[in-house]
């Protein structure tokens, strides 16, 4: 017997629906669909990416907090050197 050519799944990103044609309930993608013609495709709705912005804002916020926190001990080591 030869081997499983063929007997992997495979990811597609990017792909566009062209059509939907409800009546013969078929689904018309448009970019390289891998597989052999009539073989079943599994279609499934993009993940939400949050935009990079808020990644960057979180981040500052985040060093923001830590700046503070870094302050405030500082000052309050400083106090006790002072008493």
């Amino acid at each position: 017997m030869a081997g499983h050519l063929g007997n992997k799944r495979v990811t597609i990103k990017n792909l566009e629906v062209a059509a939907i044609d409800e009546e013969r309930e078929l689904i018309l993608l448009r970019g390289a669909v891998p597989g052999s013609r009539g073989s079943k495709v599994l279609v499934t709705h993009k993940r939400p990416q949050p935009p990079v912005e808020d990644e960057i804002a979180e981040s500052a916020q985040v060093s923001d907090a830590d700046e503070k926190e870094e302050a405030s001990q500082a000052s309050g080591s400083s106090e006790k050197a002072e008493d």
